[in-house]
C-alpha cells in the first residue's frame, strides 16, 4: 500500500478494535506480525469505562500499572505511603484487590481457552489472538485462516462453546459470568 492507504487502513482497524464493532476493512492476517502484537494491545485494553465495548478497559490499564509502579517505588522507599489516584481521587484497596482479581481471572480464561485451542489444533500464536479476540468481542481473529474472510467451521464443535463461552464473559463482564456458577448465588435467603 501507499502511505495514505496503509494510514486509513491501519487508523480503521484500530477504531475497530477499541470500539469493538468487529468490522474489517483488510486482511489483517496479511499485514507483518508486529501490527498484529499491536492490535492485540489495543484488543486487551478496549475502551474507556463508561462504555458498551469490551476489553479490560483503559481505567483497569492505568490503574494495574500505577500499582505496578507503586509496588517498584515501595521497594525503594519502604515506608512511603503510595495511593493510586485516579482523577485526583484515591482508589480504596478493596478496588485495588478486585481489580487485581479480575486481571487474573481475566489472563486466566484467556490462557485456558487459548490451551484448548491449541490441543484442538489451532497454533499458538492464532490460538492466543482468537482468544483474546473473543473476550474482547472485536470480532474475526487475526488468522488467514479463521479471520475476517474465512470460516470457523473447521473447529471441533467444543471449540466453538468455548468461543461462545468467551464472547459471553467478555460481552456481559467476567465477574457477572462468573457469579452465576456459585453455589450462594442460586441458594436461597
Amino acid at each position: 500500500y501507499d502511505l495514505e492507504q496503509s494510514f486509513r487502513n491501519a487508523l480503521f482497524q484500530v477504531v475497530s478494535f477499541i470500539t469493538t464493532t468487529g468490522m474489517f476493512n483488510d486482511e489483517v492476517g496479511l499485514w507483518p506480525q508486529v501490527t498484529w502484537l499491536i492490535l492485540g494491545a489495543i484488543m486487551f485494553i478496549g475502551a474507556c469505562a463508561g462504555s458498551t465495548s469490551c476489553g479490560f478497559k483503559c481505567i483497569r490499564g492505568m490503574m494495574l500499572l500505577q500499582v505496578i509502579r507503586n509496588d517498584f517505588r515501595q521497594i525503594l522507599h519502604p515506608n512511603a505511603v503510595l495511593p493510586v489516584k485516579v482523577s485526583g481521587q484515591p482508589v480504596p484497596q478493596s478496588k485495588l484487590t478486585t481489580l487485581m482479581a479480575f486481571f487474573a481471572i481475566y489472563i486466566s480464561i484467556c490462557l485456558i481457552c487459548a490451551i484448548i485451542m491449541m490441543a484442538a489444533g489451532v497454533d499458538n500464536v492464532n490460538a492466543v489472538g482468537i482468544s483474546l479476540g473473543l473476550i474482547s468481542n472485536v470480532g474475526p481473529a487475526l488468522d488467514q485462516e479463521i479471520g475476517a474472510s474465512m470460516t470457523w467451521s473447521q473447529l471441533p464443535d467444543y471449540v466453538k462453546w468455548v468461543c461462545s463461552f468467551l464472547m459471553l464473559v467478555g460481552r456481559l463482564e467476567i465477574m457477572n459470568v462468573l457469579v452465576l456458577f456459585t453455589r450462594s448465588y442460586w441458594k436461597d435467603n
